[in-house]
């Protein structure tokens, strides 16, 4: 019997994680001035064995497990009590092209102007209800959405509740905005066609309707793959977004596959990386891939 307790006590001696960190890992800290408790938890996160790196945001502030505007790296391990706080939280800077005195004699003008646009705080509400073509779409799609568009519409445009707050400043860009990285920015042209194709009439709707079929699209595939596809298959991937794991897929449903992982890219690989794309394309279909 003592034998026994002690195997399982040398196999949970050995299943044990390793101890905290002596020092945290390295993380990045955008701002000065932040909250100094959501600084010391993002100290203590990193100072997990299962760290590898870290990022705070200037709007950081105390979350539960990991502050809210913080980001936290780890290898082969998911943190449940660090996910799922403050789930749409963002932040957004708008560049106004004008004077410095402006920003200093006519703050107030700014002041109403954010004051008549936007609400904050709970349960915010615009009394003069905002147009806007999202709430001419079918909003009874769902018993949730139906249910709720009153209430969507009173709150439209506000900044909602929680820790959320504007600031003036002043933003010097040491090149143009849009030409940071020439090579891989989408150009102007592109962003103001996908703008302009997104708020056509249930063009928001479309896109999500993606997303809703997953479930959907797995039952179909899993179905059609007992059937591997014969003809040679194409898997491109971006090297910042799936990575091998679609090749991978691909070789699930089919026999012949030739892939290739773009680097750099993400998930739209013809806009960031046309050069290589339409070159792997065209010469998969004029037969280098037989």
């Amino acid at each position: 019997m003592r034998i026994q307790l002690r195997g399982e006590f040398a196999k949970a001696l050995l299943a044990a994680p390793p101890p905290p960190r002596t020092e945290p890992v390295k993380y990045r800290q955008w701002g000065e001035g932040l909250e100094h408790e959501a600084v010391m938890q993002m100290e203590r996160a990193c100072l997990l064995p299962v760290s590898v790196a870290g990022a705070l945001m200037p709007d950081a502030h105390v979350g539960y497990g990991l502050p809210i505007g913080g980001v936290l790296a780890t290898e082969n391990a998911v943190i449940p009590y660090a996910v799922g706080v403050d789930i749409a939280c963002r932040m957004k800077m708008t560049v106004l092209d004008i004077p410095l005195r402006d920003l200093e004699q006519k703050q107030d003008r700014l002041t109403r102007a954010i004051e008549a646009e936007t609400r904050f705080g709970v349960g915010s509400t615009f009394r003069d209800r905002r147009a806007h073509e999202v709430l001419d779409a079918d909003w009874t799609i769902s018993p949730v959405t139906k249910q709720n568009k009153d209430r969507a519409w009173s709150q439209l445009g506000t900044s909602g509740s929680g820790n959320h707050f504007v600031e003036f400043g002043l933003f010097t860009a040491h090149a143009k905005i849009n030409d940071l990285d020439p090579n891989r920015s989408i150009p102007e042209a592109d962003r103001r066609f996908y703008t302009k194709a997104y708020a056509r009439q249930g063009g928001m709707q479309a896109g999500f309707e993606y997303f809703r079929s997953f479930e959907q699209d797995a039952q179909d595939f899993a179905e059609l793959s007992r059937t591997p596809l014969p003809m040679p298959v194409l898997a491109l991937t971006g090297e910042k977004a799936s990575g091998n794991f679609l090749i991978e897929q691909a070789k699930l449903v089919a026999t012949n596959v030739q892939g290739q992982i773009i680097p750099g890219s993400g998930h739209w690989l013809i806009e960031e990386a046309p050069q290589i794309v339409i070159p792997a394309i065209t010469n998969f279909i004029g037969g280098s891939a037989h």
